[in-house]
């Protein structure tokens, strides 16, 4: 099992307890004394939406080459995730009003993207693997006098 299959794999655990956890906590009622509002809308909101979008990503992933998901983790994953809580982080969870964002639906409405990159990266990997190993420019032969 290569490197990057049980870094894969241990993310998804991470993220999948981390969604029960959250999920379990708000649902069984725990958070309703305890949590005040600055804690439900800063955090519990947008991690509770997020990681069970962040896990089902990467137990995607978990189906395919590791290569696909070292390319992924380096070029669209980690810098979309970076880009995701700092955009997240910079919503006050004071604002109020119709077009006011809120930071569980930004979190949802970001790793839904995510999902969706996520596809059309896998996707496109494959038809670029499939048309490079059709058109392999080193097996053709180029003379410059045809005979």
């Amino acid at each position: 099992m290569s490197l990057y299959k049980i870094v894969n794999l241990t993310a998804a655990g991470l993220f999948g307890v981390t969604a029960f956890v959250v999920n379990y906590y708000v649902n069984q009622g725990y958070c309703v004394d305890r949590c005040g509002f600055e804690l439900m809308r800063s955090f519990v909101n947008p991690v509770g939406i997020s990681t069970p979008i962040i896990t089902g990503v990467l137990v995607f992933l978990l189906l395919f080459p590791a290569d696909l998901f070292r390319r992924w983790l380096w070029y669209l994953g980690g810098p979309f995730l970076i880009l995701t809580v700092i955009a997240i982080s910079n919503i006050s969870i004071y604002d109020s009003g119709i077009l006011a964002f809120r930071r569980g639906p930004m979190a949802e409405l970001l790793m839904q993207t995510l999902a969706v990159l996520t596809v059309i990266y896998v996707v496109a990997y494959y038809v670029w693997q499939g048309y490079w190993r059709k058109n392999d420019p080193s097996e053709k032969i180029i003379t410059l006098n045809p005979k």
